[in-house]
């Protein structure tokens, strides 16, 4: 339980110093995307996540993911077909 505290804890700071909210929805998509072991697209995400929390929308995943990427939680990868996947490590590996 206590690195899921860590977890809740770093996304909180890092939304607060970027002037954004915390939702349960971020949350949801952030805990997904840091225990992935592949690097999800924005659909794999969202299906994961909606077990979790039925009413999300494909929207608010792909916002979230943003969010996530300008809050330096996560990175975009993107490639030259115009596809992304996110990963949520951020340190060199």
């Amino acid at each position: 339980m206590a690195a899921c505290d860590d977890a809740t804890s770093r996304l909180r700071e890092a939304l607060e110093a970027n002037g954004q909210r915390f939702t349960e929805q971020r949350a949801a998509v952030y805990r997904f995307l840091a225990q992935a072991r592949t690097h999800p697209t924005a659909d794999e995400v969202y299906v994961h996540v909606r077990e979790q929390v039925p009413g999300i929308s494909l929207a608010t995943v792909y916002k979230s993911l943003e969010t996530l990427v300008c809050c330096g939680l996560a990175t975009k990868l993107s490639y030259a077909d115009g596809s992304a996947r996110y990963d949520g490590r951020t340190d060199p590996h």
